[in-house]
């Protein structure tokens, strides 16, 4: 009988060790693989790419998947797997995480600027701030920077509010305004500072998708070219300060109007058809942030509304608040009214504002309310109230009066963090 007997064999003394085709792969001395193609392993659940994932990097292997930034290593997990809004977490630093823009705030509300009248017009330059969690008054935590000519006309008033992830700011305002300036979420100090201009100045309404700011309508006086009011739509980019014409208009010229949005797109909802005339319209005209395409006609209010009163926005609906059909005092408006995104249907009503609540309102969205501050006091023209009042976005329901501000003001600027 044949005993066949093993003896160890040094696989580091075989020639057929190596990583090219038909060669057995050996550890290194820190018993590592060494590198291989590895282009044909399946199973795997991962991506990579010479920069940082986007929102619309949507991966194959859906939630879970692993993605590698091949030029600085760092490595992001995908927590959310919805087409062009994707969820990337930083497994790295664990920090910058990837994920879609939110227009709406989950810790503080701002008031910036406004104005009121008691004999003469007075303008501030006062930023308030209070904490969404609770329910209580502002405080006045900074100033904006530029500064009317004389007298106490030192805020604007009616200019675009658009909020980025880090900043709040203020674009235009009446008077003809193009000064563009922001401020800083991240201290408790929050003086703002000029930082660039617009195109087209005067009164402005805007939205924003985290990137840019969309000023659209308005403008005051009657201006030679324009005549009153306006249907272009103006583009700031965040990242370098600097505003251009859009290319894109509304289905009309408009002012008066408010703003509601979503994530991709940005509604002009009521106002005039006319700045000098007391034509309302009811009419809801709807643009999408990513193309230079006009705004088209979508839906419609229950009425018109001359001066809309003001607009904030939840994740699936938009919400317009108080105004007037005609003049300034005649006949107020304290509905609530609410419009959906995803079929561009009709606006219901959904709820009332407090008595008295009128126009004029300065606004924002919570991740749970929409917020209209500093409102007409229903019986002069332009004196205001320092009421902050809010209702709920998760049920249909009535306003509630919820703190003060920390001036009487109105058509200030609101911002969301």
């Amino acid at each position: 009988m044949t005993i066949l007997t093993l003896t160890k064999v040094d696989v580091g003394m075989m020639e057929d060790v190596g990583t090219s085709a038909n060669q057995l792969v050996q550890l290194d001395s820190n018993a590592k693989i060494p590198a291989v193609d590895g282009s044909l392993l399946t199973g795997l659940s991962a991506a990579s790419g010479s920069s940082d994932p986007t929102i619309s990097t949507n991966p194959s292997g859906g939630v879970g998947t692993k993605f590698i930034n091949t030029t600085d290593g760092e490595i992001f997990i995908c927590t959310d797997a919805t087409a062009g809004e994707n969820k990337w977490t930083n497994v790295g630093e664990g920090s910058d995480n990837i994920k879609p823009f939110s227009y709406q705030g989950s810790n503080y509300g701002y008031c910036a600027g406004g104005y009121h009248w008691n004999g003469s017009q007075a303008n501030y330059e006062n930023i308030d701030r209070w904490s969404y969690a609770s329910t209580g008054n502002a405080v006045d935590v900074g100033d904006l920077e530029v500064q009317y000519a004389s007298g106490a006309q030192q805020g604007p008033y009616e200019g675009g509010s658009a909020s980025s992830e880090t900043h709040g700011y203020v674009l235009g305002g009446g008077g003809m305004r193009d000064d563009v300036e922001k401020y800083s979420f991240a201290t408790a100090t929050e003086n703002a500072s000029k930082v660039g201009d617009l195109v087209v100045p005067g009164n402005q309404q805007a939205a924003s998708d985290g990137t840019n700011a969309y000023m659209f309508g308005w403008t005051e006086p009657m201006n030679a070219t324009r005549g009153w009011g306006w249907d272009g739509i103006q583009k700031y980019v965040y990242a370098t300060d600097v505003c251009t014409d859009s290319t894109a208009n509304l289905s009309s010229i408009r002012s008066y109007h408010v703003m509601t949005q979503s994530a991709t797109h940005a509604y002009c909802v009521g106002g005039r058809l006319n700045a000098g005339d007391a034509t309302g319209t009811d009419s809801i005209d709807k643009w999408q942030f990513a193309t230079t395409n006009d705004a088209t006609d979508v839906a419609n209010l229950l009425g018109t509304r001359r001066n809309s009163g003001w607009g904030s926005s939840s994740t699936t609906h938009g919400y317009v608040a108080g105004g007037v059909p005609t003049t300034h005092n005649t006949n107020p408006m304290n509905s609530i009214e609410k419009h959906q995104f995803s079929n561009d249907a009709d606006s219901t009503d959904v709820g009332d504002l407090l008595s008295g609540a009128t126009w004029g309102f300065g606004s924002n969205s919570s991740t749970t309310h929409g917020y209209g501050f500093g409102h007409n006091d229903g019986v002069q023209s332009y004196q205001f109230t320092n009421e902050i009042t809010r209702f709920a976005f998760s049920v249909d329901g009535n306003a509630t009066d919820v703190g003060d501000l920390s001036l009487l003001r109105g058509q200030s600027q609101g911002h969301q963090f």
